[in-house]
């Protein structure tokens, strides 16, 4: 996304809004020293939602993934590279712990992949 990012985090000990402060405060960093400019690189405040059952998780997981698609940066999920979309499709756990949700879905990786690839 051009203007904006999506996140889908569970939280531990921190608040949501530490976690915030700290993520948007290292990313306005990053793009003011990229951009080489100064000032509010980020527009608005957060905005966050709590998740309440596993088909919100989910559901909030497809909306993040296709979001490029609905936004016309993009025809298909593979073609976004900035998306956790790769991770899940291949299983990968590096900062994005995949087997969080993709163990909800179902014992079996192949299984797994398989919900995955339909979104």
């Amino acid at each position: 996304m051009d203007n904006h990012y999506h996140l889908l985090m569970r939280t531990h000990k921190d608040t949501i809004s530490t976690i915030m402060f700290n993520l948007n405060n290292v990313v306005a960093k990053f793009l003011n020293t990229a951009l080489d400019r100064t000032g509010h690189a980020l527009e608005k405040r957060y905005h966050c939602n709590l998740i309440d059952s596993e088909s919100q998780l989910y559901a909030t997981l497809r909306y993040i993934h296709r979001n490029p698609i609905r936004a016309h940066i993009c025809d298909s999920i593979d073609e976004y590279l900035w998306s956790s979309h790769w991770f899940y499709k291949r299983g990968i756990n590096s900062f994005i712990n995949v087997d969080f949700i993709l163990d909800m879905l179902s014992e079996d990786r192949k299984n797994q992949l398989k919900y995955i690839v339909i979104y």
